[in-house]
């Protein structure tokens, strides 16, 4: 995936998905800290098993260290667009 990527020169992902505490969590957290995308997060995108998981991981994306922790950004699904001079 990650040279398919490449070809494509994406810089930017938007990670959605179920059980946020587990596989979205990994997957949004590698690809800041060893692949060093920005990652767009949409708060309503994802979801897990509690409250507290859904609540958890969100933090530890504010948490991480500075360089990784700057690659996110928590937007909706609303306010995600795709087209001419669009931001994300």
């Amino acid at each position: 995936m990650q040279s398919y990527l490449g070809l494509c020169s994406v810089g930017t992902l938007i990670v959605t998905g179920y059980r946020s505490n587990i596989c979205m969590l990994h997957t949004a957290t590698t690809a800041t800290r060893k692949l060093k995308y920005k990652v767009v997060i949409p708060v309503d995108g994802i979801a897990a098993l509690t409250e507290y998981e859904q609540r958890y991981t969100l933090f530890h994306f504010t948490v991480l260290p500075k360089q990784a922790a700057e690659l996110f950004v928590f937007t909706t699904l609303e306010m995600i667009y795709f087209g001419e001079g669009s931001i994300m």
